[in-house]
């Protein structure tokens, strides 16, 4: 359900600009987390790079959250990996956070996924930060153990902690969807 005031709707060329913005602000809440964890600055310096959200603007599986006074406030970025859509990005700035956006926003690429007949949700996130594994599995998202992860979503993995996430802070999550019948 979307928030009273707010809407979600997919992305449009003119919104690419103000991603990163979105994204960096959303990422200061780990600012302290971040280091707890031992992470490198760079790790979280890093933004989801312009070409790959404009290819998912393009491809119809980037979604933006509007706030009532117009601006773009969150979004949501998704793939298609081993039969499944994967949660690339989801960012919200704290202004707006704990409004219902996030989930909206999970709730959109869920909706796409069905649509596109995927078996479910997967993505990464922190394990132990409140506002990441634990926020996904209030929303029917559980770990996938690392021996049962498809070679695809092991690559993401690893590619991962090359990035400077250490796999030990890491989890891949899935939330399964009803069979569509045929």
């Amino acid at each position: 359900m979307i928030p009273h005031g707010y809407r979600i709707r997919p992305a449009l060329p003119a919104d690419i600009p103000s991603l990163a913005g979105v994204e960096r602000a959303a990422d200061e809440r780990f600012a302290a987390v971040a280091r707890q964890l031992g992470l490198p600055d760079a790790a979280l310096a890093q933004v989801t790079e312009r070409a790959a959200l404009e290819r998912g603007r393009q491809e119809a599986r980037l979604w933006v959250a509007i706030s009532r006074g117009g601006a773009v406030v969150g979004f949501a970025l998704a793939t298609e990996v081993a039969g499944f859509a994967h949660l690339e990005q989801l960012a919200v700035v704290p202004a707006e956070g704990r409004s219902g956006l996030g989930s909206a926003l999970l709730e959109t690429v869920a909706g796409w996924a069905a649509a596109a007949g995927r078996q479910g949700v997967t993505l990464c996130t922190f394990r132990d930060v409140a506002w990441n594994a634990p926020f996904y599995n209030r929303r029917g998202f559980t770990a996938i153990a690392p021996g049962d992860l498809s070679p695809e979503h092991a690559r993401i993995a690893r590619a991962e902690a090359e990035r400077g996430l250490p796999a030990a802070t890491r989890v891949m999550m899935v939330r399964r969807l009803p069979a569509t019948p045929a």
